[in-house]
């Protein structure tokens, strides 16, 4: 029974600490869209002093799940194969921790998008800034043609 009351505490701190890493990455999505980069590189070191707990956790998951006797196990195994009484307290868990998980991934997934888009006009800026642009203009503000302008050139070092 402590065993069972130890992996059902274990269940509980996964869903608090997926809360937090959701209410992060809600956060995250915010800085990015607002170009925070102070406040994003911030987020970012609170994000991984979170994920460094969820490393944590996982290993006293398995720990516990050892000492249970149910080394390689899943949640999922576990719940299922759990006696009626205790299934019915661990299942809500589960099912509160598969959709917390399902939800930071599509979160997550978005986040990238998002920072890829910035990444790619932050690269079309840059390449426009050099010459490389669709709007380079010459000394007397007339546009160039891309083909005619010149190109910079690496400097030796």
């Amino acid at each position: 029974m402590e065993s069972y009351n130890e992996f059902k505490k274990l269940m509980k701190e996964y869903n608090i600490l997926l809360d937090k890493l959701l209410k992060l990455e809600t956060e995250k999505v915010n800085i990015i869209a607002s170009d925070n980069i102070e406040q994003l590189e911030k987020q970012m070191r609170i994000e991984e002093a979170e994920m460094l707990r969820m490393r944590g956790l996982d290993r006293k998951r398995e720990d516990l799940l050892n000492k249970m006797g149910y080394e390689g196990k899943t949640f999922r195994q576990i719940v299922e194969s759990s006696a009626a009484d205790q299934k019915s307290e661990l299942q809500p868990l589960y099912t509160q921790m598969k959709e917390k998980t399902s939800r930071l991934k599509e979160l997550s997934a978005s986040t990238s998008r998002m920072v890829d888009s910035k990444l790619v006009r932050i690269e079309s800026e840059t390449n426009r800034m050099k010459g490389g642009g669709a709007n380079a203009y010459d000394q007397k503000g007339e546009r160039v043609p891309s083909d005619s302008r010149p190109r910079m050139k690496p400097t030796s070092a």
